[in-house]
């Protein structure tokens, strides 16, 4: 199976174990971008999903955004 080229990978929860390992496969194996969530701590979780990466292009940095999602609240 050839590598997606267009549209965007969404991985939540991506802050530990599989969804963390998915993430950091699709930024060093894809050119999409990847949409990552975690219930908090998101600058922490930017830094781990791109520390020590490498994904060829440098643009993995560009391609990550993380967003701060907790469905568990009544707010």
């Amino acid at each position: 199976m050839s590598p997606a080229k267009s549209g965007f990978a969404l991985v939540t929860p991506a802050s530990k174990g599989l969804g963390f390992a998915f993430a950091r496969q699709l930024l060093s194996n894809t050119d999409l971008p990847v949409l990552a969530t975690a219930r908090r701590d998101t600058a922490q979780l930017r830094k781990s999903l791109l520390k020590q990466l490498n994904d060829g292009t440098g643009k993995a940095e560009e391609r990550l955004r993380v967003f701060e999602v907790d469905v568990t609240g009544t707010e």
